[in-house]
């Protein structure tokens, strides 16, 4: 893509737009009454009403050849370095700067311009500057050679190898005063960034809402896709996208503050520099404790709650639902089930007493009988539809859910969001009603929308 983008700069066309706006592109079709031009993100057909003027490359490095040799002065450079800018003439414009600082060592727009930096008081090229200071690049990180040491310490501690790990311990053990002193430096260093980062949590929060929107939206498009999302056929790649958007999802919910440092590759450099040195200082884990603080200043699941279409009526069903008395696991499936539905914007489901006593028949029927299936082998009961007649439930949409074990229901549900079809139960929009039971080893979820009178 960045060899396709600078193509494009090196052979930019410069369209001047009557509302003042500049592109730089390459016109690649004409017609009468509009022009396509291809620009860095795409194509686009612009009116010919709309144009100002468009300068072909060829004109404008004719026009600069014209401009060069009137140029003498460092200011009369400068502003021809500006005007290959606006035109994304890169070569040019670096030439430009060069002959400005030929002109004006001490010119400092143009020095930067070309990437120099000062030291001691005296301008040089990045090369020359790391050789100046006595400095190492460390994979584009500029350090002395006692920090890199302790860099290169820190990062055999994410190593396999146990041994490895085991001599990088010791020797961060053993360094001297000097070397200490750099290692809490670092530490204090990473964790003043990330201290910083967090500090926005508005900005934060807000990252993390349009992320969630959009690994949402993903998930959403395959799990309701009866078509690509197989019922009994999903395939592996299929699962593995779908646990990993369920796990980003999570991480959005539950610690906030990881998911935004992770998705930045200098704030997670620093935060695994900030847990290593801490570990190796004997500090305690000052990371993770700052990530559990902005959980808790934002409160549970806040990016989601912010963007929740069902605030209100989430709070109510969440209320009542809090009051009900249930087992343990049935409990603690029907809370899971809650916090996935709230993640994925979708209504939040209201307990239902009729649909429990389906629910609750049906487990206490398979357990007893010691078989497992949405078909009953007792003749009025054989179908969900007739156990929904039975109990009296009537609604437009009904659905169910079955599972057997004694898994912990954390894993009850990950197995029900690994098969395409009890995912889409789970998913399923026009829900808004619930009901579990659970006997030994046989689960039973129903699911309805709103009742009928």
């Amino acid at each position: 893509m960045f060899a396709a983008a600078l193509l494009l700069s090196l052979l930019a066309d410069l369209i001047v737009l009557k509302d003042g706006r500049v592109w730089t592109g390459e016109v690649i079709e004409e017609q009468a009454e509009k022009i396509k031009i291809r620009l860095p993100k795409g194509a686009v057909w612009v009116p010919r009403a709309d144009i100002e003027r468009i300068e072909t490359a060829a004109q404008q490095r004719e026009d600069y050849r014209a401009r060069a040799a009137k140029a003498a002065s460092a200011a009369d450079h400068r502003a021809l370095a500006l005007w290959c800018r606006e035109r994304a003439l890169a070569a040019e414009e670096k030439a430009e700067w060069a002959a400005v600082v030929a002109a004006d060592a001490s010119h400092e727009e143009a020095r930067r311009a070309l990437g120099h930096v000062k030291v001691d008081g005296v301008w040089m090229t990045a090369e020359e500057a790391v050789k100046a200071r006595g400095l190492v690049d460390r994979g584009g990180e500029l350090v002395t050679p006692l920090r890199g040491k302790v860099l290169d310490l820190l990062d055999v501690l994410g190593s396999e190898d146990l041994v490895e790990r085991g001599e990088a311990k010791k020797a961060l053990a053993k360094l001297d005063e000097e070397g200490r002193g750099e290692l809490e430096a670092l530490a204090e260093e990473a964790w003043g960034r990330l201290a910083a980062a967090l500090g926005k949590e508005a900005a934060v929060l807000g990252g993390l809402q349009d992320r969630a929107k959009a690994v949402r939206g993903l998930l959403l498009a395959l799990v309701t896709d009866e078509d690509r999302y197989v019922k009994k056929a999903a395939t592996e790649e299929q699962v593995r996208r779908v646990r990993e958007w369920i796990g980003a999802l999570a991480r959005i919910g539950t610690d906030p503050a990881g998911a935004w440092i992770e998705a930045d590759a200098a704030l997670a450099r620093h935060a695994v520099r900030l847990a290593r040195a801490d570990a190796a200082l004997g500090n305690e884990d000052r990371g993770a404790a700052m990530r559990e603080a902005f959980r808790a200043k934002a409160g549970d699941e806040a990016a989601f709650r912010a963007i929740d279409p069902y605030r209100t009526l989430r709070a109510k069903v969440d209320a009542e639902n809090a009051e009900l008395k249930l087992g343990e696991s049935e409990r603690a499936l029907l809370d899971l089930m809650a916090t996935y539905r709230l993640r994925l914007g979708r209504t939040p489901l209201r307990w239902d007493d009729k649909l429990e006593e389906a629910a609750r028949q049906h487990s206490d029927e398979m357990e007893k009988l010691g078989y497992f299936s949405h078909v009953s082998p007792v003749a009025k009961y054989a179908t969900l539809t007739k156990r929904m007649e039975l109990v009296g439930f009537r609604s437009a949409w009904v659905g169910e859910n079955l599972a057997l074990g004694n898994d912990p229901p954390a894993d009850i549900l990950l197995a029900l969001q690994d098969s395409p079809g009890h995912h889409r139960n789970l998913a399923f929009a026009e829900y808004s009603r619930v009901a579990i039971a659970r006997t030994g080893e046989h689960w039973t979820m129903c699911f309805g929308g709103e009742p009928k009178e």
